[in-house]
């Protein structure tokens, strides 16, 4: 359970990391699908970070994480809405629902591409083959 902590620690700060070093770069006009893309990627990259710290089955937590960030930009956008006089959960969340399907998919893909690249260094650490 520690491990698969430090995973989910490693993929926040992952996160993180790549906001930062994205916000170095000037702002362009983004498209929705180029914004579904690259969320998409970071969460691939989260999600491989995490499963290299965790070094276990991280496909629930890194879903998990993703469908909880996903969770907390709705909330966001809701509290945003609410001062403005719109503030319809139900709606805001359908509108955006389609940001959460390339996130999930990144998550499980990264989750999965992590566990086939980092599992043959498991079995070496342990003495095992290959």
């Amino acid at each position: 359970m520690k491990r698969i902590g430090l995973g989910v620690a490693a993929a926040i700060g992952t996160l993180f990391l790549i906001s930062a070093l994205g916000s170095l770069f000037p702002p362009f006009d983004v498209t929705p699908p180029a914004a579904m893309l690259a969320s998409a990627a970071m969460i691939f990259v989260a999600a491989l970070a995490g499963t290299w710290v965790a070094r276990r089955n991280f496909v629930a937590p890194a879903v998990c994480l993703s469908f909880a960030l996903s969770l907390f930009v709705i909330y966001i956008l809701h509290s945003i809405a609410a001062v403005a006089g719109q503030g319809d959960f139900f709606a805001i969340a359908t509108r955006n629902s389609l940001f959460l399907l390339p996130n999930m998919a990144g998550a499980l893909a990264g989750a999965i591409v992590g566990q086939r690249l980092f599992r043959h260094r498991w079995r070496d650490e342990r003495g095992g083959l290959s």
